[in-house]
């Protein structure tokens, strides 16, 4: 009789393991999902820089010289002649920063080069995985 009386139930271990169970993949889908809202922003870092390369060049195009800074794409610098567009060559007052909260770095390193830097997710120069520098360099059209 006494195996007719045994009560049928979850032992303590079985809902431990089944908890552990749980965590593990909640673990795996939090990770998944952060490695691809970091993999967004560096995507959208890209989109933004090249963006950025473009009115950069319209703005040499119309002016005969490359900006001073990404300022002049909003606003328009002392030095212009001609009319400057109506809302600037980004369509914006402001100059956006990077998804990371960080101001793209400019910097003209010829009369006929420049370079625009996004530091990525660590804000520092250099990096390696999701903190390595982006450049409109990575987004240019091979020639």
């Amino acid at each position: 009789m006494r195996g007719k009386n045994r009560r049928r139930g979850v032992t303590l271990i079985e809902m431990l393991a089944v908890l552990v169970i749980i965590g593990l993949v909640a673990t795996v889908a939090v990770i998944n999902v952060m490695d691809r809202m970091e993999r967004g922003r560096v995507d959208f870092a890209k989109g933004q820089i090249d963006t950025l390369r473009q009115a950069t060049n319209l703005f040499k195009m119309d002016h005969g010289k490359y900006p001073d800074s990404l300022q002049d794409l909003v606003t328009s610098p002392g030095w212009i002649k001609k009319p400057y567009p109506e809302g600037g060559y980004l369509q914006q007052t402001t100059v956006p920063a990077d998804p990371w909260g960080n101001p793209f770095s400019y910097v003209q390193d010829t009369a006929s080069r420049f370079t625009i830097t996004c530091y990525a997710r660590d804000g520092q120069p250099g990096g390696t995985g999701y903190d390595a520098d982006l450049t409109n360099h990575d987004t240019e059209t091979p020639k």
